[in-house]
């Protein structure tokens, strides 16, 4: 997310050519000056020293204490980028303090909020930001984040309304505009549906269908999904789950999926619901498998795609002997397997069902491969390192060894 970073120059003084009794303001101006050409070397932690000092010596400049905040801003968004979560907070919360007229420090407060899935606190934030500055372009981003907030609680009228808001303030924002497009296809289908909720779950149905004569056993599902996978990637995602039960026209209209997806994760878990009595091994798997990206989502925003689709077939609970067999199959026509850097950032929008086969199978393999080697533990404290640092060294760190030497040991073995 850019964010305006030209400002600092804007804000910039020049020089100070007198002194007074509160302070020392020559003094001051130098060390603004000096941590502005720091600022815009992108050298932060080199300005920020200096930018407390001139203010300490000239507490009542307003510049002076605005480029400050601005430093303590910049060096929150690093901290937030690195998933160091609490001391981004600290930052923005800062930077407030001192420059409480700027709407990017409220915001960011409660963007952190969201991004730790503390979604009330989040609320609060957002919706004070957009309060105390309500047509600010600036407070797009908090109308499109406390969207999202209701998005995830299954309140879709207050979802289009302020994401239609964030669209009249920054119209250029077309990624925002298609979810737009597609809540109000969902609002157009779940309109009248009802809810039941258990602990960890809210489902939502049709009225008169098979998902409400089956909704209570699909919950039971869904409960021991939580405990058991929570179990095994040792984590339990402290926001409620939403489940949208579909038929498999309404699915279809909802999601604009390709033919071969039988259930979606995009924030919730939406499935097509047919001939439970006939199918409810297949449904309990399926469900398995989307709550596994609950759980991934919650922990972090890096898992690289094949390691997320890997980790929720395996917790399907079924065998993988299939994907070995398709692998080596590729393999004896002579193929190559794609390398872990040729698999695609998702799987979703492919539409060949044979290579989208491939990609499940390979994804499932070399994670269960993983998995029989190293052990159930160590791919939970791959995801969990992923909090903080980057995939390749999260895997080091757990592995001893590069995600490519892991892949080649792989392969060796599936060719043996």
């Amino acid at each position: 997310m850019t964010m305006f970073l030209g400002w600092v120059c804007v804000l910039a003084l020049t020089s100070f050519a007198y002194q007074d009794s509160n302070g020392d303001p020559t003094r001051a101006a130098s060390l603004n000056e000096r941590a502005i050409e720091l600022l815009e070397a992108g050298d932060i932690e080199g300005a920020l020293p200096l930018l407390r000092e001139a203010t300490a010596l000239w507490p009542a400049n307003r510049t002076v204490r605005n480029n400050l905040a601005y430093a303590i801003f910049q060096s929150g968004k690093a901290a937030l980028d690195g998933d160091a979560f609490e001391e981004a907070r600290a930052a923005f919360l800062e930077a407030r303090g001192l420059d409480p007229s700027e709407p990017l420090y409220a915001f960011f407060v409660g963007y952190t909020h969201y991004r730790e899935s503390r979604y009330d606190l989040a609320r609060q934030e957002l919706s004070s930001t957009i309060e105390r500055f309500p047509d600010d372009p600036k407070t797009a981003r908090a109308h499109e984040f406390l969207g999202d907030v209701d998005y995830r609680e299954g309140e879709l009228p207050a979802t289009i309304e302020h994401w239609e808001r964030a669209l009249t303030l920054e119209s250029d924002n077309e990624p925002l505009r298609a979810r737009l497009a597609k809540a109000k296809r969902e609002l157009e289908v779940e309109g009248e549906f009802f809810l039941d909720s258990s602990v960890h779950f809210d489902i939502r149905y049709e009225g008169i269908s098979e998902q409400y004569e089956h909704r209570d056993e699909i919950l039971e599902l869904l409960e021991n999904a939580h405990l058991s996978i929570g179990r095994e990637l040792d984590h339990f995602p402290e926001a409620r789950t939403q489940v949208i039960l579909y038929t498999q026209s309404d699915f279809a209209q909802v999601t604009n999926s390709h033919g071969w997806v039988g259930g979606l994760f995009d924030g919730k878990i939406r499935l097509p619901v047919k001939n439970f009595r006939r199918e409810r091994s297949r449904i309990q798997s399926t469900l398995r498998h989307e709550y596994v990206h609950v759980v991934v989502q919650s922990l972090t925003d890096r898992c690289p795609v094949w390691l997320n689709e890997g980790l929720a077939q395996l917790a399907e609970g079924g065998s993988v002997t299939s994907a070995h067999a398709h692998l080596r199959e590729v393999v004896g026509r002579g193929a190559a397997l794609p390398t872990p850097s040729d698999i695609p950032r998702s799987f979703t929008g492919i539409a060949d069902a044979n290579r989208v086969r491939l990609l499940y199978a390979w994804s499932e393999s070399f994670t269960e491969f993983l998995k029989r080697s190293y052990g159930q533990g160590a791919l939970a404290q791959v995801l969990h390192r992923l909090r903080e640092r980057p995939f390749e060294t999260a895997v080091y760190d757990v592995y001893q060894r590069s995600v490519d030497e892991l892949f080649q040991d792989w392969v060796g073995q599936l060719e043996h």
